[in-house]
């Protein structure tokens, strides 16, 4: 039962507060504004490279609505990363592997027992310190 108003005698209920959903629509919201910003881009730049408006852009980035899936593909490709990526926030090994041959390297190297995972990952991270120390080692890329 709600708290008692003695002014008038009355039982009042309690106010509920809603709570704004979390839901992958706020992690897209985010998401978009994130990586276009990083790009340099403003809002009428994406918007020209996924054939939309500024405010359509504006729109999604408010989180007053969703692109339908065709958009979706689009900004995902425009920004250079996955849909899981771009919709959820969960970057994929593939989106940050350029090199096909290593990325199907480290697949099957997953599947080793966990020994030999082991010192596999002792004689990389020799590998990279070695190449860090000697200043061989290149920047990472953007997100």
């Amino acid at each position: 039962m709600g708290q008692l108003d003695f002014l008038t005698m009355s039982a009042k209920k309690p106010k509920k507060t809603r709570k704004k959903p979390d839901f992958a629509g706020d992690v897209f919201r985010s998401q978009l504004r994130t990586l276009r910003e990083q790009r340099g881009w403003t809002q009428q730049d994406l918007a020209k490279e996924v054939l939309v408006t500024r405010p359509v852009i504006a729109t999604y980035e408010q989180g007053v609505a969703l692109p339908p899936l065709p958009v979706l593909q689009r900004l995902a490709s425009a920004l250079q990363v996955s849909l899981d990526t771009l919709v959820l926030g969960q970057q994929r090994v593939e989106d940050s592997i350029d090199d096909p041959k290593l990325l199907e390297l480290f697949q099957r190297a997953d599947r080793l027992h966990y020994r030999t995972k082991a010192v596999l990952l002792e004689v990389i991270e020799a590998i990279l310190l070695k190449e860090e120390q000697e200043g061989r080692l290149l920047q990472s890329k953007v997100a």
